[in-house]
């Protein structure tokens, strides 16, 4: 792959080379923003399932344990 002389761009090209690279990097970072809250929203599914579990273990009755976790009780049966 040939690596990019911007010094022989026009003032045109170079502005919408700056531009492009510009969006590209917005882009990256909404993609990564956007995965850091996928991986909380599964750590906070998890912890909700753990804590589900351990209600269940306690002999909860499966309506508390669906008001504290918001759950279903298919959810909870899982377990």
């Amino acid at each position: 792959m040939e690596k990019l002389d911007k010094s022989k761009m026009s003032i045109d090209e170079r502005a919408d080379y700056e531009m492009m690279m510009a969006r590209n990097a917005s882009i990256i970072e909404i993609l990564k923003e956007k995965e850091k809250e996928k991986i909380a929203d599964q750590a906070e599914k998890r912890n909700t399932l753990k804590t589900a579990k351990k209600l269940k273990d306690m002999d909860f009755e499966i309506d508390v344990i669906m008001r504290a976790t918001n759950l279903t009780k298919e959810e909870i049966d899982k377990l």
